[in-house]
């Protein structure tokens, strides 16, 4: 029988790797995959002097070895067994830093770290292990974003948090060498909102900025400047400041200040992501960016010859390509000897680190660079040229769909571009071993992500996703394969969906249930569901007169009897409240017998059956929600409409 594995996540994309038959729990070391990096994004990281980095974020393995959520890798980028976290930490670490005695410090969304209760930060041996002598009590009490260590060995800590340890302390604290508050530091009433980035300077003054509008009473928009013992430096003057969130704050040697994040004014001037200030608050405009970057810029590094690495959301600069990360001279131009802006990296970038021998470590949301797979970290050389003996570069990221075939070949299907060196656009096949099944040949695949992959009896093979073209032929969300990768000409879907199929379910007459986000398939107006027939064409007896679902479906799964389970976004199937679960007859009208009550409170992104019939459902029902991006919010650490997740 078929086995499938359907995965959807919607922001971040879980690799996965297909298991043969083992002892219960064991991993199949026959099964090959190379080096698989972060298994997922990686939001901080710091370097040792000793050439090795730690590495925190959402992944919970590196190199396919379970690392939850913060890992140190080799100077080479291979794991370093010796660090080693246990159960690691129970959500995201979103900030790192290192004493001078060799002890970690590691901040963000947990709650425990390797099964002890931790209060959103813990400090951590050289080995890995806790810290237990760091004693923070209950701890702040909600998430850490930025660690700071001061050369007296204290430590400035910021975030969303409103208290630490029970005492109220508003986004800012600082603390003792051994975890205990400092009194001595008092913010008064503190940010007016949380702080998302600090940087000490020289002086002992500490920069802040984040997504508050005022400092103890006092208006300062997202960038102040504090004194040693927490008070507000009136002597630093923004005017007006930004006009939105600071994410990244860079002191140049000579005092003055380079600011990232989301801002596209300060104090009354254009800085389209990226300003440099004066050591006063006041806008440098020597540093003229032009048009500066079109999406907001996470991190910025500086270089020892005053040059500016900025990395983020953003695909353009000045007017000029980029992906996601660029290098700019002292004066805020791009500096075009830095070779990013042909491919770049294909996602966010939220860390940058500069080695000493002038290499930069990369971490972020990216799965790719110039087009080479890597596994959300990787080394550039300083020309942006990616460092191919940097180990982490990954073949199983971004996969998103997995279907083991009868004769025990997997088929992938995702967002890739090869796999193992190989050439392989979004669709791939590989042997029981892991290796690539080269008798499997797509041409040029799919021109976009494949979200779905449903196996015919007959060996054919139904592909749905993003997609707007099969190896030179037009194929709009869905197609159909040859066993051997070519297009299957018979099956003809037309002008096919108007947008993303996510869901691919196979009846046992032939034909073809879809789901997603479409509205229309092929000029009829199908409301995010439809059949087709077995030659692509709509089955317009399928629900032809109902309204479908009023949102997003993710998940199809078909029982015994023919009724059809959906799960996704929508809370209504033709004029019937039905929160992101529901039962549909054969015909495609709502089974009424089927009452989920209120329903899941948020996304269901896959259903499974089981044999007696229960259902198994997965999603983002009680839990953080996710949102389609408008802009990013560390704080709610997503997306909405029109503010932030």
């Amino acid at each position: 029988k078929m086995k499938k594995i359907n995965l959807l996540i919607w922001l971040f994309l879980v690799p996965l790797w297909a298991l043969k038959a083992q002892p219960a729990g064991s991993l199949d070391p026959t099964f090959s995959t190379a080096g698989l990096g972060a298994g997922l994004t990686v939001r901080t990281q710091v370097l040792q002097p000793d050439g090795k980095s730690i590495i925190g974020g959402y992944f919970t393995t590196y190199n396919g070895v379970s690392r939850n959520h913060i890992a140190r890798t080799n100077y080479d980028g291979t794991l370093d067994f010796t660090f080693d976290p246990g159960i690691g930490t129970n959500f995201e670490v979103l900030t790192t830093a290192i004493q001078a005695d060799g002890k970690i410090l590691i901040g963000g969304a947990f709650t425990s770290y390797n099964n002890t209760s931790q209060g959103y930060m813990s400090r951590l041996n050289a080995d890995g292990s806790l810290d237990t002598g760091f004693n923070i009590g209950s701890g702040a009490n909600f998430w850490v974003y930025k660690i700071v260590i001061q050369p007296d060995d204290k430590i400035i800590i910021a975030g969303a948090f409103t208290s630490y340890n029970g005492v109220g302390c508003n986004y800012i604290a600082r603390l003792n060498p051994d975890g205990s508050l400092d009194g001595t530091f008092n913010p008064g009433m503190g940010a007016s909102y949380g702080i998302t980035e600090m940087a000490l300077q020289p002086n002992g003054k500490i920069l802040i900025g984040g997504a508050f509008t005022s400092y103890n009473g006092v208006g300062r928009n997202y960038i102040a400047r504090l004194n040693s013992d927490g008070s507000l430096d009136s002597s630093f003057n923004p005017g007006t400041g930004a006009n939105d969130w600071i994410y990244s704050i860079a002191i140049q040697p000579d005092g003055k200040i380079i600011l990232g994040g989301n801002l596209t004014n300060y104090n009354g001037t254009n800085r389209n992501y990226i300003a440099r200030i004066h050591a006063d608050g006041s806008i440098d405009p020597t540093f003229n960016p032009g048009s500066g970057a079109n999406l907001p810029i996470y991190t910025c590094t500086l270089t020892p010859d005053g040059k500016v690495f900025i990395g983020g959301v953003h695909t353009s600069y000045n007017g000029i390509s980029q992906g996601h990360i660029s290098r700019l001279n002292s004066n805020g131009s791009l500096d075009h000897t830095f070779n990013s802006q042909s491919v770049g990296a294909n996602s966010w970038v939220y860390s940058i680190a500069l080695q000493p021998d002038g290499q930069l470590m990369v971490g972020g949301k990216l799965s790719g660079y110039n087009g080479i797979r890597v596994g959300y970290f990787c080394r550039l050389s300083s020309y942006g040229q990616l460092d191919a003996g940097f180990n982490p570069g990954g073949s199983l990221s971004n996969i998103v769909e997995i279907v083991l075939q009868p004769d025990d070949k997997v088929l992938i299907g995702g967002s890739f571009t090869n796999y193992n060196g190989t050439s392989r656009n979004n669709i791939a096949r590989l042997n029981a071993d892991g290796s690539l099944d080269a008798t499997f040949n797509p041409g040029t695949g799919a021109d976009y992500w494949i979200y779905s992959i449903a196996l015919q009896p007959d060996g054919k093979i139904l592909i749905g996703g993003w997609f707007s073209d099969y190896n030179g032929t037009s194929r709009n969300g869905i197609a159909r394969l040859n066993a051997d990768g070519s297009l299957d000409a018979t099956f003809n879907p037309g002008t096919g969906a108007d947008y993303w199929i996510y869901s691919i379910a196979l009846q046992p007459d032939g034909k073809i249930l879809i789901g997603g986000d479409f509205t229309v398939y092929n000029g009829t107006s199908r409301n995010y569901i439809a059949r087709l027939n077995a030659d692509g064409s709509l089955d317009a007896t399928f629900n032809p007169a109902g309204t479908g679902a009023d949102h997003s479906i993710y998940s199809i799964a078909l029982q015994p009897d023919g009724k059809i389970l959906i799960g996704g976004l929508f809370t209504d199937y033709n004029g019937t409240s039905r929160n992101r679960i529901a039962r549909l007859n054969a015909d495609g009208s709502l089974d009424a017998t089927f009452n989920p009550g209120t329903g899941a409170n948020y996304w269901i992104y896959s259903i499974a059956l089981q044999p007696d019939g229960k259902i198994l459902i997965g999603g983002d029902f009680h839990r953080l929600q996710w949102h389609f991006p408008q802009r990013y919010s560390p704080l709610k650490r997503g997306w909405q409409f029109g503010c932030d997740l």
